[in-house]
């Protein structure tokens, strides 16, 4: 657990979730049955590779309780933050 001995739980923004440190911080909080919305920034022509480790980790958190949503977007754009609010 990442925060605290004790269990905590809610919801959480994590960007940059498909590598890297974004990716093993959304796992650690997927393991905890945190709510998650995973975000990365949109790649023209991605295969299945960065979006397939998002939707793994999306997956723990569902089957510890959590779940989430998963975004692909650009967090420097504000046009962005408001689609993901809508």
């Amino acid at each position: 657990m990442i925060f605290s001995h004790k269990r905590i739980s809610g919801t959480a923004v994590v960007t940059g979730a498909a590598s890297g440190l974004g990716k093993a911080i959304a796992l650690e909080l997927a393991r905890d049955g945190w709510r998650l919305a995973l975000i990365d920034v949109p790649v023209e022509g991605l295969d299945s590779g960065d979006s397939t480790a998002m939707v793994e980790v999306l997956k723990i958190a569902r089957a510890s309780g959590g779940g989430g949503l998963i975004a692909a977007f650009d967090v420097r754009d504000a046009d962005s933050w408001q689609q993901l609010h809508d």
